[in-house]
């Protein structure tokens, strides 16, 4: 006699597996997934306020941070390794009001610092709760510049530093511009040459001074010797080789009024006070090394 049962038992398995059709656990699943929340107005209210609170709650703490006096800038740390651009820095942030560190505005600060001749590059950072943080790379001086009747530090960018005297800095050379106009595409030709300088037997410090002219280029004189050199606009390394090996040549004629070394390859030459026997009395001489 057979017996019908409502459960059956896998024979590989202890567990015992309901005959619920698979049809109903589907439509089951199905309307628990149809199942949407209702947005009511109150939850609109509800949301918004919070959204509002939220938002209140910011501007308070934004207005206390702003206002709190501990966050008032009081100490600045400068670091610069020129003495005179620091004491000028310092002063210029001790001369106003800094405020608080948080609306502080960097950028104005950087263009009242960078007004500074010497200031090349200017880093400000905030360093919480209340100091300013300042680090300046000073401009390096790279020649003494005479024109209209003043003598100028500048550096190889043609920045005019300070004022100075031809006496002071020996150490760098002094450039004399006779012109009104502007000195900078000169001053590149100068910067040429004293790159250049320093591959001939010569050296900066030999130089007395050194004159530039348009369209002549450049004229050097030397400490030891003051004769003029014209040297033009190019090539003063080759020129100043020549120069160098005319010089048991030169010294014969000397004093010389001028050295024109201006032609490739070639010196032309004035002795200042040419002697009657001398085949070049009133013409310049002339030593061809081509």
């Amino acid at each position: 006699m057979a017996v019908r049962s409502a459960t059956i038992i896998q024979p590989k398995s202890r567990y015992i597996h309901s005959l619920q059709p698979l049809a109903s656990k589907k439509r089951k699943i199905r309307q628990l997934t149809r199942k949407k929340i209702r947005v009511t107005p109150f939850h609109t209210l509800v949301v918004f306020i919070l959204f509002c609170g939220f938002f209140f709650g910011l501007q308070r703490l934004y207005l206390f941070l702003i206002t709190w006096d501990n966050l008032n800038i009081s100490a600045i740390e400068i670091k610069c390794s020129h003495e005179k651009l620091t004491q000028q820095v310092a002063q210029v942030f001790t001369s106003y009001p800094l405020g608080n560190i948080l609306i502080c505005d960097l950028d104005l600060w950087q263009q009242r610092v960078r007004a500074f001749p010497w200031a090349k590059k200017v880093t400000i950072r905030k360093s919480l709760p209340a100091t300013l943080l300042i680090q300046v790379e000073a401009r390096q001086p790279a020649a003494k510049l005479m024109k209209n009747n003043q003598c100028w530090l500048i550096d190889r960018q043609g920045i005019y530093l300070e004022k100075t005297t031809p006496q002071e800095h020996p150490a760098l050379p002094l450039i004399i511009d006779p012109s009104r106009t502007n000195s900078s595409p000169l001053l590149q030709v100068v910067w040429q040459f004293l790159d250049e300088l320093r591959q001939t037997p010569f050296s900066p410090s030999d130089l007395a001074w050194i004159k530039i002219t348009s369209p002549s280029g450049i004229t050097i004189c030397w400490e030891e010797d003051k004769t003029p050199i014209l040297l033009g606009n190019s090539q003063f390394k080759q020129k100043l080789t020549f120069y160098h090996q005319t010089q048991a040549v030169l010294d014969q004629y000397r004093p010389l009024e001028y050295v024109d070394l201006r032609l490739e390859g070639r010196v032309y030459f004035r002795p200042s006070n040419p002697s009657p026997a001398s085949p070049a009395t009133s013409a310049a001489e002339e030593e061809n090394h081509g």
